[in-house]
């Protein structure tokens, strides 16, 4: 079934090393796109979030898997409910 891997993706993210996880994935043009939301972000940058999502899709998916994911659309609980409310 195609939304496997998006529910194994989603999984992967909520049991990651994140504080109280809200996690999204979604499906586009043949990628996914997952949305992380967690206090583990607070007061630290992009790049620093994108390595830690991307450290524990990595221990968990394949190379090829990792190919199917897009972007990983990273934010704190206060940015994503910003971005919510506009």
């Amino acid at each position: 079934m195609a939304d496997d891997f998006g529910e194994r993706v989603k999984n992967i993210l909520t049991n990651g090393d994140f504080i109280d996880p809200h996690v999204e994935v979604t499906k586009q043009h043949h990628r996914w796109q997952p949305l992380v939301v967690t206090e583990t972000f607070e007061g630290i940058d992009e790049a620093e979030r994108q390595a830690l999502v991307w450290d524990v899709l990595e221990k968990n998916l394949t190379e090829e898997e990792h190919r199917r994911i897009e972007f990983v659309f990273v934010m704190s609980p206060v940015e994503y409910q910003a971005e919510e409310a506009a």
